[in-house]
């Protein structure tokens, strides 16, 4: 009981008083950097920062109420990452003052600012070596100091990421398992966020599905650059419809195997108007397994 209750209070104490400070007007970093655990809670070897960390769910707790905004007009609409970064440099004298700067606040244990100043350095110059070297240490140092393992994991990973670059990864494909065992309702959400809107700009798709096991037909749409998935709506007109088992749409529809395959093997009857099945692969993106934490991409 002595536990239950601890760990009740617990995020009871990290929920209230993070409303406490928001309702004062603080805002989430300012609202993490105050809140510390009475000692009857934190020094309960239960209740250490071992996962998640006081600093963290507060901050989260913050958001689920009010959002990322705090009310500050400085905040509501910032550059992102890549243009303030090229601001940053250039306020600072260049790359090679930030550098001279961060590395005299190193010296001086000011971990969380040099990672927040080169980080600035690296977005704008990420071949900079010694500034990639300088981060990278910082990192260390401030995983070294994390008490929880996911934050000592973003800090060692970031390091690793500037000295080594980032793994070799692949693009991201479901397994046959992973397709037998996932609703369609869930696969159509999967392929909405796949959807490229350049792609579909002006497009307006309709096709029926009639699936062969399954009691329950469907209908994908494509319009407004929105996908949808509708489950008992293939009454309404369509100028293509497939007739085929759910199971090899859903091969289909994640690479597994292709439109001439199915129609090959008799696997799949199409129905009217077969020409918007050729690009409809070409709408969907892929994902890489692996992507950069510090350095940040080019947009779209």
């Amino acid at each position: 009981i002595d536990y239950l209750e601890k760990q009740r209070d617990l995020y009871k104490y990290i929920h209230d008083q993070t409303m406490r400070l928001a309702n004062k007007g603080f805002n989430k970093e300012e609202i993490a950097e105050q809140i510390e655990l009475p000692s009857a809670l934190g020094q309960e070897f239960s209740n250490r920062d071992y996962y998640g960390t006081v600093n963290h769910n507060s901050r989260a707790v913050y958001v689920k109420y009010l959002g990322y905004f705090d009310g500050n007009p400085a905040t509501l609409h910032p550059l992102p990452r890549a243009k303030s970064s090229k601001k940053y440099v250039a306020y600072m004298g260049g790359i090679e003052a930030m550098y001279r700067m961060a590395l005299e606040d190193f010296n001086k244990g000011e971990y969380r600012w040099v990672a927040e100043l080169l980080n600035h350095a690296v977005s704008v110059d990420p071949d900079h070596q010694a500034s990639r070297s300088l981060l990278a240490d910082t990192y260390e140092q401030l995983g070294y100091q994390s008490e929880s393992a996911p934050w000592r994991n973003f800090y060692l990973c970031g390091a690793k990421e500037l000295r080594h670059g980032i793994p070799a990864g692949s693009l991201y494909s479901a397994s046959e398992g992973t397709l037998r065992g996932m609703p369609l309702d869930n696969l159509f959400k999967a392929m909405a966020v796949r959807l490229i809107p350049s792609k579909v700009e002006g497009l307006d798709l309709a096709i029926n599905l009639n699936f062969t096991d399954l009691t329950d037909q469907f209908r994908l749409e494509i319009r407004n650059s929105v996908f949808h998935g509708f489950r008992n709506f293939a009454e309404k007109e369509a100028a293509t419809e497939l007739v085929l088992s759910s199971i090899n749409f859903k091969r289909m529809m994640s690479g597994l195997i292709t439109v001439g395959e199915l129609i090959k093997s008799d696997d799949m009857q199409i129905k009217g108007d077969a020409k918007p099945l050729l690009p409809l692969p070409s709408y969907f993106d892929s994902f890489q397994r692996r992507f950069p934490l510090v350095i940040p991409q080019p947009f779209e």
